[in-house]
């Protein structure tokens, strides 16, 4: 019996959305997915679908940071517009599609430091497809913390903060283990020089072994804290020739603990 005047509420909502340029959403009663983290100068791919209408993305911010952030869409008929928010879903800035194209592009700045969610959503409420969130602009984090083997490194991440180190390789097959001292993961993210993403551990692991062939290449190791955690995520991170020598070759050996 209600069922058209719902739906003649909801093309109303969505035609007053359209005229201002920014298309407003029903509230939904479903759990949002968990965030998905993104760094400076990375592509995610993500896609909406009917199960999750408005794909997130979390980025750790310094105060007054200023970066380029552009969506292209992958699938026809997407158009995509972004909602920037504060952790507790305050809206910071909505970066509207008024002429409906497939990408759209804007500076963001940030007003104080931490981490902020990134929606998508395509303003064409008939579609789900693929986009591709690419977030660039100078890099004003501090540097990684350098590790020469042996090293121990203990440290907390506050929830969508990060940690970042970085070492050398020498010539046998070092061993980088990553370990939580909690009751919850991290993503792990292996880097090589180029900044290119060579391994990772998901968040759903309390942690994991690294091995790196010999040779003289370079890497950066980031942590990146649960966005959604109660509390800040306690780590070891160990770097170590491995014993007894093993095969050369970059492999993620998880832990066999997984969190509950």
């Amino acid at each position: 019996m209600l069922k058209q005047p719902v739906r003649r509420a909801a093309l109303a909502v969505a035609l007053l959305g359209v005229l201002l340029g920014v298309t407003l959403l029903p509230a939904a009663n479903a759990q949002p997915p968990a965030p998905e983290p993104i760094a400076l100068g990375e592509n995610r791919l993500g896609q909406v679908t009917d199960t999750n209408i408005t794909p997130t993305f979390a980025f750790m911010a310094s105060a007054g940071q200023t970066v380029s952030v552009e969506v292209l869409a992958i699938d026809a008929g997407f158009t995509p517009q972004l909602t920037l928010l504060t952790p507790e879903r305050n809206l910071v800035q909505a970066i509207g599609n008024p002429a409906q194209s497939n990408r759209i592009q804007a500076e963001v700045t940030f007003p104080a430091a931490g981490t902020y969610l990134l929606q998508v959503i395509n303003t064409n409420s008939n579609l789900g497809g693929q986009f591709l969130l690419t977030i660039s602009g100078q890099d004003t984090a501090p540097p990684p913390t350098p590790l020469t083997v042996p090293a121990t490194e203990v440290g907390e991440l506050a929830p969508g903060s990060q940690a970042r180190y970085s070492f050398s390789a020498t010539g046998e097959v070092l061993e980088l283990s990553i370990e939580s001292l909690g009751d919850s993961g991290s993503q792990v993210d292996l880097l090589n020089a180029q900044d290119e993403v060579i391994a990772t551990l998901g968040s759903s692991l309390l942690g994991g072994t690294f091995l790196i062939p010999p040779g003289d290449a370079t890497y950066r190791l980031v942590l990146r804290g649960d966005v959604q955690a109660n509390a800040p995520i306690p780590y070891e991170v160990r770097l170590n020739i491995q014993t007894p020598p093993g095969e050369p070759g970059i492999a993620a050996r998880p832990n066999p603990a997984t969190r509950r």
